[in-house]
């Protein structure tokens, strides 16, 4: 519960201040007229927004070039790209191919098929051991030609 205090403290207040005067409303503030430039601060003031816009328009410049270099760059990746995958299947047309045709090509000119022209076609047979004949010569190594030139 709450304790209530009775006491018979005296203050000291201040009197109340005199009532002043009603004041006049404040004046509108008047807008001054800018003093006229001179023609050498309109010219400094015109170079410097001409610099000011011509830096604006070169980073501008700058980023849509850069930008323009981007696009052309990541449009030659692609065709590039394209290019690749369309030799490396090149690539593998041809190499099967090759197979292909080496395939055809040993099985036209495989040993037995060279016997069997040789045999039917050209009348040949094969060389038996007592057709091969051996010689010796005493006198070295050397080359008779049919003309009887030796070497």
């Amino acid at each position: 519960m709450a304790r209530t205090v009775n006491s018979s403290a005296a203050y000291n207040l201040p009197a109340p201040a005199p009532l002043r005067k009603p004041q006049a409303p404040p004046k509108k503030p008047e807008l001054v007229p800018k003093k006229p430039k001179t023609r050498e601060q309109a010219l400094r003031e015109f170079v410097v927004t001409a610099k000011r816009v011509v830096k604006i328009f070169l980073a501008s410049a700058i980023v849509l070039a850069m930008f323009g270099v981007l696009l052309q760059q990541r449009a030659e990746l692609v065709i590039l790209s394209t290019q690749i995958s369309q030799l490396q299947s090149d690539i593998k047309k041809a190499e099967n191919k090759k197979v292909s045709l080496e395939v055809s090509f040993n099985s036209l000119i495989s040993i037995e098929k060279v016997e069997e022209y040789a045999q039917n076609e050209l009348g040949m047979v094969k060389q038996q051991r007592y057709q091969t004949k051996w010689l010796k010569s005493n006198n070295g190594d050397r080359i008779l030609r049919a003309n009887g030139e030796a070497n």
